[in-house]
């Protein structure tokens, strides 16, 4: 290219540089409005590399390895739930799962439900903690998500709109496995 041709393809170049560039900066707060909350929606990432990814596999792995919700994990293991956290659609969220931490009951409550005698206790605790699908900004804006035990579960957000609390524990982290997504509480969303 000659310097002529040069000068002339400069100034447009620099133009669309300008306007691409602008075009994808007002697209952020738009994108932000879709989806506040992405704590609900992380991006998937398998906890363990031996694991398939799906609800069933994190959550054989937390029991395995020891992690702090390691106890829910059990008692998802001796519920029900084992056979449809691992069922998958591609990659849609099937469910959103509140793991309470080890932490959010006594040694005692934990060794109380895994009971045989007590296992339609440990299934209602269980279904406390499972919502079915995605949470959606709407359940975030209304306040409120209702889980499979039937229960409204109040959703506190910060001043920004992004979810703090669900119910009286506080949000710990969170993973989103192929087919839902584990919310990490600090406590039991119902007491079992």
């Amino acid at each position: 290219m000659n310097q002529r041709n040069h000068r002339k393809w400069l100034p447009v170049l620099s133009s669309l540089t300008v306007v691409v560039g602008a075009s994808a900066v007002t697209q952020l707060p738009a994108a932000a409005l879709r989806y506040a909350s992405s704590i609900f929606n992380p991006p998937y990432a398998s906890i363990s590399r031996s694991c398939d990814g799906t609800l069933a596999c994190e959550l054989e792995t937390a029991a395995k390895y020891n992690w702090d919700f390691r106890k829910f994990a059990e008692a998802i293991a001796a519920s029900e739930w084992q056979d449809s956290f691992a069922r998958q659609q591609g990659e849609a969220v099937l469910y959103t799962v509140f793991v309470p931490t080890d932490a959010a009951l006594s040694e005692s409550e934990w060794e109380q439900l895994m009971q045989p005698e007590n296992r339609d206790r440990l299934e209602r605790f269980v279904r406390s903690h499972i919502v079915e699908g995605a949470i959606t900004p709407a359940q975030v804006e209304a306040g409120s998500v209702t889980t499979l035990g039937g229960n409204a579960i109040a959703i506190v957000t910060d001043d920004n709109g992004e979810p703090v609390r669900l119910g009286t524990a506080e949000l710990a982290g969170h993973h989103r496995a192929l087919n839902g997504v584990l919310l990490k509480v600090d406590g039991a969303i119902v007491q079992p």
